[in-house]
């Protein structure tokens, strides 16, 4: 009979061991996952950054030899584009820049108020948002 119990207690510690085993190992699986998620999302959201960037520089390049330019325009990248919104005040001296990057579906956002256009372009603010307020 004391047999019967010691194998009884060697089973049960095998089975809570291999449970507690079962659910360190799917913890870090979950972990390793979502820390992946995580980098991927950082190095979208860098690319989507540089895309606004560059078409923002775009954007006020072109602004630069055509006062009356008035956006509306999108850049292809090789992982994703931006978007030149329709300026705001297109063809004054303060117009609004608006722009969009996305990779993936990780976007960035920036908002260029212009102080003066010509003879040199001079900016109010240059900055990030998370979302375009409605005109």
């Amino acid at each position: 009979m004391n047999t019967n119990r010691s194998g009884f207690v060697t089973l049960l510690s095998i089975i809570v061991i291999g449970a507690v085993t079962i659910s360190v190992v799917l913890g870090l699986l979950l972990l390793g996952t979502d820390s992946l998620q995580t980098t991927q999302y950082q190095i979208d959201s860098a690319h989507a950054a540089a895309y606004t960037d560059s078409c923002a520089e775009k954007a006020l390049n072109t602004l630069k030899g055509n006062a009356a330019y008035a956006g509306g325009e999108t850049v292809n990248f090789t992982r994703g584009a931006c978007t030149i919104l329709p300026l705001i005040g297109a063809g004054t001296q303060t117009p609004t820049i608006r722009v969009e990057g996305t990779v993936s579906s990780t976007k960035r956002r920036v908002e260029i108020s212009i102080k003066q256009v010509s003879p040199q372009i001079k900016l109010n603010y240059w900055r990030e948002l998370a979302d375009f307020a409605p005109l």
